[in-house]
């Protein structure tokens, strides 16, 4: 499940759970680290979990028709692949589980209430979870059961409840949250800061919202101004890492985050959506490193 570890930044240790195997990204020969601090800090990076809660579905022949006209994800085994996923991380025990976004299939409300009950444990073994939502997580009007061949409406969750589930991970014991969005700060450390930004609650959708960006900009220069290096995280790329594939997988304007990111000291940016493994840079430095689902 967890595929490698990606020594990117010294000592920031970053791993990678996707369905390619990850790369090593070191700084240039004689340059330097990026980064350097006393403390080794392990971080465990997934994307697009899309579980879906046993409850509802029962790997009949509905969803595996879903599953096959699907792009290679076997969705009908998101239980198994997720329970075994978070075994390793608790093996692992790295300081930080971070999770950007698509965490339930579609928004099932049975998927949430499932994955919180995983996620608790993984916090219970001392490891700091911290969640982001996807746009196939709040509000999805095409949340199902399937049971045999048949396909049915379910429950799915609003914002408020969303928050209310997995406020627990990361939002709400923030010293610095957005309160337009599920975007919060959590501190690793006085020297780095893990920054989440949400582009998919429903005042929001794709895209950075003003209010967001007011927020982001003021975080951003508060970490300039204390000397913090920062590790931001959406959902939606900020760069492009297939030029056929823009519209729809960048947050609508990139652009604006991506210079908001890079007016701080931003190491790296973790993202998901497309389902690839891919790390891109552009000509400022700013490094995405998008996660397969």
């Amino acid at each position: 499940m967890i595929k490698k570890v990606l020594p990117l930044f010294l000592p920031v240790v970053l791993t990678l759970s996707g369905c390619l195997p990850g790369g090593t990204v070191n700084a240039p020969a004689g340059a330097g680290p990026v980064w350097a601090d006393s403390t080794r800090v392990k971080i465990i990076t997934a994307t697009d979990l899309h579980f879906i809660s046993p409850r509802i579905m029962d790997k009949g022949p509905a969803i595996l028709k879903v599953t096959e006209g699907g792009d290679g994800k076997v969705t009908h085994y998101t239980p198994e692949i997720t329970a075994a996923f978070f075994e390793e991380v608790i093996a692992a025990k790295p300081e930080v589980l971070l999770l950007s976004g698509d965490l339930t299939y579609n928004g099932e409300l049975a998927s949430h209430e499932d994955l919180v009950l995983q996620l608790e444990e993984v916090a219970a073994a001392g490891i700091k979870v911290l969640v982001l939502p996807g746009n196939h997580d709040i509000a999805i009007p095409f949340a199902y059961s399937f049971q045999g061949d048949k396909a049915y409406y379910t429950d799915s969750v609003t914002e408020a409840e969303f928050k209310a589930l997995y406020g627990q991970f990361g939002y709400d014991e923030a010293q610095f949250k957005d309160p337009a969005s599920f975007s919060y700060v959590h501190e690793m450390s006085d020297r780095l800061w893990l920054v989440m930004i949400d582009v998919n609650t429903l005042d929001n959708q794709g895209a950075l919202s003003g209010a967001t960006g007011i927020w982001l900009k003021s975080i951003m220069e508060a970490a300039l101004g204390r000397g913090v290096q920062v590790i931001s995280s959406t959902h939606q790329n900020v760069l492009t890492h297939n030029p056929r594939f823009i519209e729809g997988f960048k947050i609508h304007n990139a652009e604006e985050v991506k210079a908001i990111l890079e007016g701080g000291n931003t190491l790296v940016n973790l993202s998901g959506h497309i389902h690839v493994q891919d790390i891109t840079d552009n000509e400022t430095g700013l490094i995405e490193i998008d996660t397969g689902s």
